[in-house]
């Protein structure tokens, strides 16, 4: 039992503490999802697998990588039923996978590697926000806009990209639901090319 002023950690054992504590690892250590998620699209291996499946030496000739470190990063994937382990060791994707490829018209590949990227490595500085309130954008370069992505035209490029795919499944659900007959002008304001 644990007593105001008594400083040591107080151990449980029942199911509802050890639930919690693994739901908290699980929390603490997301972080690994986005990154395997990203590397996976950098790789281009969804759109390696699009062919049907193959095994890990297949798509790491395809993808320019090391054969049994993409195999680590296909079991990866594949605990995130991203990707699923066949037969004789091959891989094919799912159809949440699939949803990774750039070919696809409701692909999410330009937001995984952007969150992968640009916008992971900004968020170890939360606390310097919250501490500030101020943008992480702002603190950095004392602009709280889009200026930095104008002297980086791949950077700009992927933001647009994620953009369009973040956009246009709410633009097609918007036409669905609101009735813009009355209405005239319509205005998209953000990134992407305006749906």
């Amino acid at each position: 039992m644990n007593h105001l002023g008594d400083s040591s950690p107080q151990t449980t054992t029942d199911a509802d503490t050890i639930a919690d504590r693994d739901r908290l690892l699980g929390l603490i250590n997301a972080q690994w999802t986005t990154h395997a998620v990203a590397a996976a699209v950098r790789l281009g291996l969804p759109e390696a697998m699009a062919a049907g499946p193959a095994d890990a030496a297949a798509l790491a000739q395809a993808c320019q990588s090391h054969p049994p470190s993409l195999r680590r990063l296909l079991q990866a994937l594949t605990s995130l039923g991203l990707c699923e382990e066949l037969a004789g060791g091959r891989f094919a994707l799912t159809a949440t996978g699939a949803l990774l490829r750039a070919d696809r018209p409701d692909s999410l590949n330009a937001w995984a590697s952007l969150n992968g990227g640009r916008i992971s490595s900004q968020w170890p500085r939360l606390d310097e926000s919250v501490r500030s309130g101020e943008s992480i954008r702002k603190r950095s370069s004392t602009h709280d806009d889009f200026s930095h992505l104008d002297d980086d035209p791949e950077a700009a490029a992927l933001f647009n990209r994620a953009m369009v795919e973040l956009t246009a499944p709410i633009a097609a659900a918007l036409v669905r639901v609101i009735d813009l007959r009355g209405a005239r002008l319509v205005v998209d304001v953000g990134g992407g090319h305006g749906e």
